[in-house]
């Protein structure tokens, strides 16, 4: 089985979730998700721009969060893990995350958990500036930098939300592979300033 990276958006304005995938060459056909073999044939360049388009959206419609999962294709089930229905294969974790998400109902205050890729809408970002300083957008621009000053992870402002990722591309956290120590750092931090927020 192949990894699967995929995104999702929750808006304030459903009630459910509701997953945005990206399907910009016909090579993916009708798959809900992108696999590691599609992302590495057609590049993280080329479906960059098609992500940021629904991200855009997401922002738009003002969305509480998004995020931009990284997985086996066993434990995400093609995004199925995501939505309301808990289905009998989903790995312990994934039951437990649900399980928590799907408790705080139509507006949630905490965040689903920690992804690659991070979407916080205005009022998650709120509380992640207080707990920053005012600003976590910058704070975390200071943190995702290797010692040379070159960033190791994405942070980008919207004008609702900002989005912020622990590497620079999904595929450097794709199951199989070491982890670079940046990566574990950028979690870490960014684990910490969401628990100091009280939205993790």
């Amino acid at each position: 089985m192949r990894d699967n990276v995929l995104w999702l958006i929750r808006s304030s304005q459903k009630d459910t979730e509701s997953t945005a995938f990206s399907k910009p060459p016909t090579k993916i056909g009708e798959e809900p998700f992108l696999s590691e073999n599609i992302t590495s044939q057609i590049g993280w360049q080329n479906l960059e721009s098609v992500f940021w388009e629904h991200l855009q959206i997401a922002d738009d419609s003002k969305s509480i969060q998004g995020c931009f999962d990284v997985g086996l294709t066993e434990h995400l089930l093609s995004g199925m893990v995501f939505e309301s229905i808990v289905l009998q294969k989903m790995p312990f974790h994934r039951w437990v995350e649900q399980a928590l998400w799907v408790s705080q109902g139509m507006n949630p205050t905490r965040v689903r958990n920690l992804y690659w890729g991070n979407y916080f809408g205005s009022e998650l970002r709120k509380k992640l500036d207080m707990a920053c300083d005012g600003n976590f957008l910058a704070a975390y621009i200071k943190q995702a930098r290797y010692v040379d000053g070159q960033q190791n992870g994405s942070a980008h402002a919207l004008r609702n939300g900002v989005f912020v990722s622990v590497s620079l591309t999904p595929m450097e956290c794709f199951p199989g592979l070491p982890l670079d120590i940046s990566a574990q750092n950028n979690i870490v931090w960014l684990s910490n300033t969401l628990r100091k927020a009280g939205v993790l």
